[in-house]
């Protein structure tokens, strides 16, 4: 413990810094790598989903092409008619859009056509791609996500996601489907990075508590007591703390926290501050009478 007192923790923190930013920056390099064909992919629909200029059916069709996860890329008229297609992936068949909701069920996203019944589209809920179609090894992507899913069509169903937007200002609207492969190494590649953040937190919550403990030994207070309270409590026994001891004052000799009322230090007996010649209590630097006994004091 005595060690662990005299330990130099500008160094200490400056090392877990350096260590926290060298991995911080590898993990988000790495993961960037893994999944840049995700993230070009997500890139490149915002931008042309958000397309203030007018979309053209090459702009779709280079788009389309350029991302193999893209299954298919149609055009749909303002009467579902196919009016153009971006990229044909032979799972629209026909020349107007024939799916539909997947019966009345509410809470099904589901969409079908009855005239091909091992194909589904489902519509992809919040982001673009979705994380478990990102990372999922197992396919879940074409597989059921809840239970009324499950009652509507047989479970050998191959199921695209499906994503559109509608092109302003003639009302046509772009429908994009998706095949989405895994990434292989993903999940231990997730989990690998959830483990070094976990390491990190851990090791940022014990340096708090044992600078807490380590600081408290050396102004002579209750270091354990202080340590443990840090320890369950991290930032708000912190602040108690250093609260503490600024309602205190603390001698610049010795580095003991002491009342405000000590003119001398307890510990190691040095002079903290000006005393009245009359009374000998502790006035201020500036102060031209002893607010004890009313003597002027010199200056």
């Amino acid at each position: 413990m005595k060690k662990l007192a005299k330990l130099n923790f500008k160094k200490v923190i400056i090392i877990y810094l350096v260590a926290a930013f060298v991995c911080g920056s590898a993990s988000a390099a790495a993961l960037g790598y893994l999944f840049r064909s995700k993230i070009s992919l997500v890139i490149d629909y915002e931008r042309i989903s958000e397309k203030k200029a007018p979309v053209t059916y090459e702009d779709i069709a280079a788009f389309a092409v350029g991302h193999p996860e893209i299954a298919e890329a149609l055009v749909l008229g303002v009467d579902r008619a196919i009016v153009f297609r971006a990229k044909d992936g032979g799972i629209v068949k026909g020349d107007v859009w024939s799916f539909a909701k997947a019966g009345e069920m509410r809470g099904s996203n589901r969409l079908i056509d009855p005239s091909h019944p091992g194909i589904a589209l489902q519509w992809l809920d919040d982001d673009l791609t979705g994380l478990r179609a990102i990372i999922d090894e197992s396919g879940a992507h074409n597989r059921f996500d809840s239970e009324k899913d499950a009652l509507l069509e047989p479970v050998n169903q191959k199921i695209y996601p499906i994503q559109s937007w509608h092109i302003r200002p003639n009302g046509e609207t772009v429908v994009l489907l998706f095949d989405f492969h895994p990434v292989p190494g993903a999940v231990l590649a997730l989990r690998i990075v959830a483990a070094a953040v976990m390491l990190f937190f851990m090791l940022y919550w014990a340096l708090v508590a044992l600078w807490v403990y380590a600081d408290a030994q050396k102004s002579k207070l209750r270091g354990e007591t202080w340590g443990l309270l840090t320890l369950f409590t991290n930032l708000a026994g912190l602040l108690v703390y250093l609260v503490y001891k600024g309602i205190h004052q603390v001698c610049y000799q010795c580095r003991a926290v002491l009342g405000r009322e000590n003119t001398y230090c307890t510990s190691c007996g040095a002079k903290l501050g000006e005393t009245c010649a009359g009374c000998g209590s502790a006035v201020g630097k500036h102060s031209g009478f002893c607010g004890r006994c009313g003597q002027a004091q010199e200056k």
